[in-house]
């Protein structure tokens, strides 16, 4: 995620910014930056999909009840069958409106029972890897 705004931690050139060594895209990989939540909004990610066919996609990363959650959404808006590996997301603590700190586990499960269904295929890594 490639912020625009000036104090985040995502703005390129930050240590926010960088891939984790276990995420780094290898030689020759595509890299698509985006600067929204979505991973569809702003990029030219469904023009290659739609050039190679429009297949189902495993959507995967950090923040899943952010950035995640919104490629999911606008991803199944689209028309792709997408498959969420529960075990590949990650999330954090968030305070809802009255005050109360939700521990991030909490946020996870809500999150991906939210998007299992209607916008996914909620899984795991192991499960997609027996696929493939």
């Amino acid at each position: 995620h490639d912020s625009t705004y000036p104090d985040s931690p995502f703005r390129p050139g930050q240590d926010g910014n960088d891939f984790s060594p276990l995420t780094a895209p290898l030689q020759g990989e595509t890299v698509i930056a985006k600067c929204v939540t979505s991973a569809f909004i702003g990029t030219d990610l469904e023009a290659r999909l739609e050039a190679i066919g429009k297949p189902p996609l495993v959507i995967c990363g950090w923040l899943l009840a952010n950035s995640v959650e919104a490629t999911v959404r606008v991803g199944a808006n689209l028309g792709y069958k997408i498959r969420l590996p529960a075990d590949a997301c990650w999330s954090c603590d968030k305070r809802d409106l009255t005050g109360r700190l939700w521990p991030a586990e909490d946020v996870h499960q809500l999150t991906l029972a939210l998007l299992d269904g209607e916008y996914a295929t909620v899984t795991t890594t192991d499960t997609l890897l027996e696929t493939f």
